[in-house]
């Protein structure tokens, strides 16, 4: 059938779609019942991370505020890691997703958002291995970095093993930043000094306690650095005046 499709319509190329057929399904009933343009791909995917977060996350506040975070670094540093949109898109997927493990238990929580990211059948949008590479970003968020003793990371390629590593460091210093989960830090300023990466924390308020959110940070940056290499310097600055 397909080759008699090919031929009578004069088709020279085909691209095969590494998507399901959910969806096309998915976006064809939204399109049914909404009207106007198709939404984008990536729209649909984040709409499904953030159903799945409000299900299973405690404080998905927290964790929005935490992506927030991440993305900021994720865009001051890009002159370094020299990661791209799609990167980026995983990034925020894997922020927003970091504690849903934690509808199973506090404990290995990180373990369990793994598992639950990587078998939802909620998530759509993603490629199989776009969904790895989210899961093991949530999946490194703490404890242990990525090490050639865990058989998921060994099995992801090169390009996926940096998205992850990169990633997760990322996310790290972004959680420290709302240790506190009062989204007391309001923006980041990074200044690239070459040997050091200074990233400064802008408080919310000029009074506001940020020692928790700098000591976590801190203590949270070692990953940082590696992929970035670099030292990675964490400071107070003063919070932005209005206008």
């Amino acid at each position: 059938v397909l080759e008699g499709v090919v031929q009578r319509f004069g088709i020279k190329q085909l691209v095969i779609s590494e998507y399901a057929l959910r969806e096309g399904v998915f976006l064809d009933t939204i399109q049914r019942h909404l009207g106007g343009p198709l939404p984008s791909l990536r729209d649909v995917a984040l709409r499904s991370v953030t159903d799945l977060a409000a299900a299973c996350d405690e404080d998905p506040a927290h964790s929005a505020h935490v992506a927030h975070l991440a993305l900021d670094l994720f865009d001051a540093t890009a002159h370094r890691h020299g990661l791209g949109a799609e990167a980026r898109a995983l990034l925020e997927a894997g922020a927003l997703l970091a504690n849903v493990g934690l509808v199973i238990s506090h404990a290995k929580h990180h373990k369990h958002s793994y598992y639950l990211i990587r078998n939802s059948d909620r998530l759509v949008g993603f490629t199989d291995a776009e969904i790895e590479v989210v899961a093991q970003i949530a999946r490194y968020h703490r404890k242990s970095a990525p090490k050639d003793s865990h058989p998921e990371w060994v099995a992801l390629d090169a390009d996926d093993q940096r998205i992850v590593r990169v990633g997760a460091a990322l996310l790290r210093v972004a959680i420290g930043l709302d240790r506190a989960h009062r989204q007391s830090v309001t923006a980041l300023e990074v200044d690239d000094e070459g040997d050091v990466v200074t990233i400064g924390v802008v408080p919310v308020r000029a009074d506001a306690d940020l020692a928790l959110e700098l000591y976590a940070a801190r203590e949270r940056r070692g990953l940082l650095a590696d992929v970035l290499d670099a030292e990675v310097a964490i400071e107070r600055r003063a919070p932005r005046q209005p206008g």
